[in-house]
C-alpha cells in the first residue's frame, strides 16, 4: 500500500467518525427539543385546560324530549319521588 493509499484510508475513518458524531449531536439535540415541548405541554397545557373548563362554568343539563322521553325527576318504575309508596290492592 503505497502513501497515498494510506492517507485516503486515514481520511475515510476520521470522516466517517466525525460524521457519525454529527448526526448523533443533531438527533441528540432534536430529541432533547421534542422532550421539553413534552415537558412544557404537560405542566401548562393541562393546567390552562383545568382553568378554562372551571371558567365555562357547569354543563347544562341535557334533557331528553319526545313521548318515550321521563322526567328527570320521576323515576320511570312507578315509585314517587319522595318514596316508595304502599302497594297497590
Amino acid at each position: 500500500m503505497n502513501n497515498f493509499q494510506q492517507l485516503f484510508e486515514e481520511e475515510k475513518a476520521s470522516f466517517e467518525e466525525q460524521r457519525r458524531n454529527e448526526v448523533f449531536n443533531k438527533v441528540h439535540s432534536t430529541m432533547q427539543f421534542f422532550r421539553m415541548l413534552g415537558d412544557v405541554a404537560e405542566v401548562y397545557l393541562t393546567g390552562m385546560i383545568d382553568v378554562l373548563s372551571s371558567a365555562a362554568g357547569p354543563a347544562e343539563e341535557i334533557r331528553p324530549r319526545g313521548p318515550n322521553a321521563s322526567a328527570p325527576d320521576r323515576p320511570t318504575d312507578g315509585t314517587e319521588p319522595r318514596g316508595p309508596s304502599e302497594p297497590k290492592p
